[in-house]
């Protein structure tokens, strides 16, 4: 997952069991989720996630009748310390780049690992690299 990877995001009228049926349809098709996280707005489920195979995830999705907008992130590595994520924020925010979403993928070894969507995948990328 190091740089830059794909998030698949599917929009979903928020119910019970919606994080188990759309587990479910993945799990059924041998594909892995990575990464998932899930919120709830105004009665809409927003889940975003990485898998194992992202293309036949979406298409499973979207045939089960989902919304889904695949979009790419920039994963970076940082020292799981305070003002780690500001230090990132930052250089972003300098070269006049809008942060989008971000959201922690894991911690690890003193390490975290934290996925970044922003307005412009290419020059984030570029400004982060030293963090991937």
């Amino acid at each position: 997952m190091k740089g830059g990877t794909k998030e698949i995001v599917i929009i979903a009228k928020d119910r019970v069991g919606l994080l188990a049926d759309i587990s479910a349809i993945l799990a059924q098709n041998n594909i892995n989720i990575e990464s998932v996280s899930v919120e709830v707005v105004k009665g809409k489920a927003v889940m975003r996630m990485s898998t194992s195979g992202e293309k036949k995830a979406i298409n499973l999705l979207k045939k089960a009748k989902y919304e889904v907008i695949s979009s790419d992130v920039v994963v970076v590595k940082l020292a799981d310390q305070p003002g780690q994520l500001s230090k990132i924020a930052r250089i972003l925010a300098d070269a006049g780049m809008n942060i989008e979403n971000v959201h922690l993928l894991f911690k690890a070894g003193g390490k975290v690992f934290i996925a970044i969507k922003a307005e412009d995948h290419g020059k984030a990328a570029e400004l982060l690299k030293n963090y991937v």
